[in-house]
């Protein structure tokens, strides 16, 4: 069985396509949840934190939740060594100190992946776009196995 992580940023409060989601993640027996900040609010904090399995989360500009979470969080998971920001200007900070497989960020709510290499090792670049479907289509991203795929939540 693989790992699979969802990866979402830029919600901003938007309940209902969190509760889709969520859904979603429960029907595809998603292990763990990173959530790249501006989620925004205490309220829907606590409706994240209903998430049974692992939540990582970093702090976004517009975030006003408690307890605050860091602004760069390095984590490994599945053999996977994943950098988690919110700001895009502090990918070349990630990398540097981190090495990573991946750099997650948000702040811009536009969706991409794009391939990065360091001193000759390939690192992605990964933005989910915006949950809260503002300005873009509300999307997200998984990562399975150490694949990434970006997601469109209305198509699924």
């Amino acid at each position: 069985m693989f790992m699979k992580i969802a990866i979402f940023s830029d919600l901003h409060d938007n309940l209902t396509n969190l509760d889709k989601f969520l859904a979603w993640c429960q029907k595809n027996e998603i292990e763990k949840i990173i959530c790249l900040g501006d989620l925004t609010d205490d309220e829907t904090y606590k409706k994240l934190a209903s998430f049974l399995g692992d939540l990582f989360m970093v702090y976004g500009n517009a975030d006003s939740y408690l307890p605050k979470s860091p602004e760069i969080l390095a984590v490994n998971i599945a053999r996977l060594k994943l950098v988690l920001i919110h700001k895009p200007e502090l990918t070349r900070q990630a990398i540097e100190e981190n090495n990573p497989d991946y750099v997650l960020f948000g702040h811009t709510h536009k969706p991409g992946l794009e391939e990065y290499f360091n001193m000759g090792k390939r690192v992605w670049l990964l933005n989910p776009g915006t949950l809260g479907g503002i300005f873009y289509r509300a999307t997200f991203a998984v990562i399975t196995d150490g694949v990434a795929e970006l997601k469109i939540l209305e198509l699924l």
